[in-house]
């Protein structure tokens, strides 16, 4: 008889019991989720999830948890990304992470179903009809292996149960998956939350996670109107027909149908945390500076932010960047992008039964439009506009007073509701310590 070892506030421990027999059931039915790897390592995840346990801070929600089998799959994911730590930090519900226990196993259990649909639809092994996709799931390998490094970004630098804050920056030499724990397990659950749209049949699919992106600034009308008939090009032939261009890492890639044909939208994700609750709509002001154009690099604690965001509505207002071609990065094609890139900011505070953990912070307000929040910035025009002006109407025209439409809050109630929706109903017990 395995036992699992539960605690009770102000009650001495007791042990949750679990036959032989259902363990065995337990494993059946995550086979299919699980590849065999995940599978063995199932032994060490139940000791480590034993462990974490006895924690005096696991909530009844994390207890009722203990023999549900995506929980299983959730653990033996944590166990082999993280290891004993993640499970602890998870499960304990201590770290200053910016989820409930609940939602997070919830999603990684989801994702790895995800994941293993995508595979096997892409003939690399499992049984797509079996496994019950629907003809859906995360595809191709850059999309699994970006998954897969966002959990060891989100859970392998664990110290302490604490997860580090995202840079406001740009990643040194573009480096990808730059941000810190809180900046990955947020990129997670939004893999998770555009993938369920798409599955429920009122999303667009995931075309890539974290894709890279060339976007040039065109002199005028003419070099833009003149690239965008063709299909292909390389860095040589754009840095002589443009005057500057940049790399740009997408968070998430979609891909839109539309009346003249395929385009992308640009998701791009945040997980800041403001000083405190009453000063929360903003960040330290040396983040939120104008961006001059004339300046490709910019110094931390500088105007990165800006200049990402600006980046982004010059491709989405010339209708098109350029996607490096696998195995040649200085050669391209063209990819059409749509004039709506939006900019998620997660939107968190400290859960309602966690109040000591006060280092999970407040999420920055990004609905306020007073003066030095992110909206407000985000609205102002590129630093240095009067030494580019036909290159600014070419590549940014009119759309500095509705920049801040692309602005949204990403709150973890969808998600929720449709991992609920999915099969994993004990999602419901995290909506009451996920929001104060």
């Amino acid at each position: 008889m395995q036992q699992l070892t539960t605690v009770h506030a102000g009650k001495k421990s007791r042990a949750l019991k679990i036959s032989k027999v259902k363990i065995k059931k337990m494993i059946k039915s995550i086979a299919r989720d699980l590849d065999a790897e995940g599978i063995g390592e199932i032994p060490t995840a139940i000791k480590s999830f034993n462990k974490a346990l006895r924690d005096k801070g696991v909530t009844a929600e994390v207890r009722r948890l203990a023999s549900n089998p995506k929980v299983l799959v959730s653990t033996a994911v944590l166990s082999l990304k993280g290891g004993s730590r993640a499970i602890k930090s998870v499960m304990t519900g201590k770290s200053n992470m910016r989820f409930a226990p609940a939602t997070m196993m919830g999603m990684i259990a989801y994702v790895e179903w995800e994941l293993k649909c995508g595979k096997a639809l892409d003939g690399r092994g499992g049984d797509a009809t079996e496994l019950e996709c629907g003809g859906k799931g995360i595809r191709t390998e850059h999309n699994r292996d970006a998954v897969n490094t966002l959990y060891k970004r989100g859970f392998s630098g664990v110290v302490g149960g604490k997860f580090k804050e995202e840079e406001h920056n740009d990643p040194p030499n573009y480096t990808v998956f730059h941000g810190g724990g809180h900046g990955a397990l947020f990129h997670l659950s939004q893999v998770a939350y555009y993938q369920l749209q798409y599955r429920a049949g009122v999303g667009n699919p995931i075309k890539q996670i974290e894709g890279s992106r060339w976007v040039y600034f065109y002199e005028n009308e003419d070099g833009k109107d003149e690239q965008s008939d063709k299909d292909d090009s390389s860095k040589t032939v754009m840095n002589d027909l443009t005057a500057f261009g940049y790399n740009r890492w997408i968070d998430i890639v979609l891909e839109v149908e539309t009346a003249l044909g395929k385009k992308e939208q640009w998701i791009e994700l945040k997980s800041y945390a403001g000083k405190n609750e009453d000063s929360k709509r903003h960040l330290p002001k040396s983040n939120l500076k104008e961006w001059e154009i004339a300046k490709p690099k910019v110094k931390a604690g500088s105007a990165g932010m800006h200049k990402q965001f600006s980046i982004d509505r010059a491709a989405a207002t010339v209708g098109h960047a350029w996607r490096p071609i696998e195995g040649r990065p200085a050669d391209f094609t063209r990819v059409d992008v749509i004039n709506d890139p939006r900019w998620r900011f997660q939107k968190f505070a400290p859960r309602k039964k966690a109040p000591s953990n006060k280092g999970m912070g407040y999420s920055l307000d990004i609905t306020s439009t007073k003066k030095g929040s992110v909206r407000s910035i985000f609205k102002n025009k590129l630093g240095n506009v009067t030494s580019f002006p036909e290159m600014v109407k070419t590549n940014w025209g009119n759309t500095a007073p509705v920049a801040g439409s692309y602005l949204e809050e990403a709150s973890m109630a969808t998600l929720l509701k449709d991992l609920i929706k999915y099969g994993f109903g004990e999602a419901a017990d995290a909506a009451a310590e996920e929001y104060l």
